[in-house]
């Protein structure tokens, strides 16, 4: 997280924060720090699992006093637990899986409105949020993946638009587009 904000991991010393990453995060006027999938930390050895963690708290506490909201899966929790300091820092909170109603249609209104594609898919519709629901167990990680790759099925048919059918297709266009996508 550090190289994404401009701090190597490697330059903070003892928890303290550089001087020029206090001095940017005070010019941008940064009130909150979003990490997302913070269980990979659980992929880092101990070494760079406490760097992280002694970063956080760097983060959390003066001059800067910023808030960090963190998304992650059950094994999260096991990454800031094992901190002290962060774990009394921290609340926590399980998302429920998505269901049908207003909200997750909004969402689907949402994301459609970033996809690429030249005509309108409707993504709300009845059909569409019963089988996405269905097809997803209702996690949002399920359905943001199922969507981009019949967006991909769309574009690729000439279609333009995300039908059922698109969806349907979408469980079969392999990963690699996920992680070229997640590249960037």
């Amino acid at each position: 997280m550090g190289e994404a904000l401009g701090v190597p991991i490697g330059s903070i010393q003892n928890g303290l924060i550089p001087r020029s990453f206090s001095r940017l995060m005070h010019l941008r006027t940064m009130r909150i720090i979003m990490i997302d999938e913070i269980h990979d930390l659980l992929n880092a050895n101990k070494i760079e699992q406490r760097k992280f963690l002694s970063f956080c708290r760097a983060m959390t506490g003066p001059p800067l006093s910023l808030s960090i909201v963190a998304f992650g899966t059950q094994e999260a929790k096991h990454a800031l637990v094992s901190d002290e300091q962060l774990n009394s820092r921290f609340e926590s909170y399980d998302l429920k899986p998505w269901q049908e109603n207003e909200d997750f249609r909004s969402f689907l209104a949402a994301y459609e409105s970033y996809l690429p594609l030249k005509k309108p898919s409707e993504l709300w519709q009845q059909e569409k949020v019963k089988f996405l629901l269905g097809a997803t167990a209702g996690v949002t990680d399920g359905i943001v993946k199922r969507i981009k790759r019949a967006a991909v099925w769309s574009i690729m048919s000439g279609k333009e638009s995300i039908d059922l059918e698109s969806l349907q297709k979408a469980a079969h266009i392999p990963p690699f587009y996920d992680w070229k996508a997640d590249e960037k």
